[in-house]
């Protein structure tokens, strides 16, 4: 029951993989962006922002004082459906 160390870690490792790994790899070779990945890039913040509702906004709205950070089931079955709609998506 350790959310922020979750989502510590998620964020933090994405970060990580996406400066490091890429600027190490942007060091040695140039790096083309296709098309395709543009588009996923936009459906990946899109679905990032998506979080934000979840965690920050909602515990500044209700103005709580607890440290807990709570996805409730339907914001999860949601988020779930977004995956699901991302993968049909990529393999049509």
């Amino acid at each position: 029951k350790e959310t922020q160390l979750a989502v510590g870690n998620l964020l933090g490792s994405n970060i990580f993989n996406m400066l490091a790994v890429l600027g190490t790899t942007a060091l040695f070779n140039q790096i083309n962006i296709s098309t395709t990945l543009q588009l996923d890039a936009i459906i990946m913040i899109s679905i990032t922002l998506c979080l934000l509702p979840c965690f920050y906004i909602r515990r500044h709205i209700f103005n709580s004082k607890s440290p807990q950070m709570v996805i409730y089931r339907k914001e999860g079955v949601f988020l779930l459906c977004l995956y699901f709609a991302y993968i049909t998506f990529i393999l049509l």
